[in-house]
C-alpha cells in the first residue's frame, strides 16, 4: 500500500529539474535535486564550486566585452554618419 500511495504520487508532481545555487558568499555550490515539491541538495566539491565560480567571472568578463564592442561599434557607425552628413552638406 505505502508503495503504491508513493508511485502514485510520483504521478501528479508534474515537475523534475536540477537547479545549481550558490552561496551569497560564493564560496560554496549546491545541487538541488526537485522532485515536485521535495527536494534533495548536495553540496559540490571546493574544487568544483571554484570552477564554477570562475566560469560566471568569465562569462561576465566576456558579456561585459561584448557590450563594449557593441557601444563601440555604435559610436563608429554615428560618427560615419554625421561625417557622411557634414560631406553631403558641404558640397551642396
Amino acid at each position: 500500500m505505502a508503495t503504491m500511495l508513493a508511485l502514485s504520487g510520483c504521478s501528479t508532481v508534474g515537475k523534475f529539474d536540477n537547479v545549481l545555487t550558490v552561496s551569497l558568499s560564493g564560496d560554496r555550490a549546491f545541487v538541488a535535486s526537485l522532485y515536485g515539491p521535495v527536494g534533495v541538495t548536495a553540496e559540490l566539491r571546493k574544487e568544483d564550486a571554484a570552477a564554477l565560480q570562475e566560469l560566471v567571472q568569465s562569462h561576465e568578463t566576456l558579456k561585459f566585452i561584448r557590450q563594449a564592442a557593441a557601444a563601440n561599434a555604435a559610436a563608429a557607425a554615428r560618427k560615419s554618419e554625421l561625417r557622411l552628413q557634414h560631406e553631403m552638406r558641404a558640397s551642396q
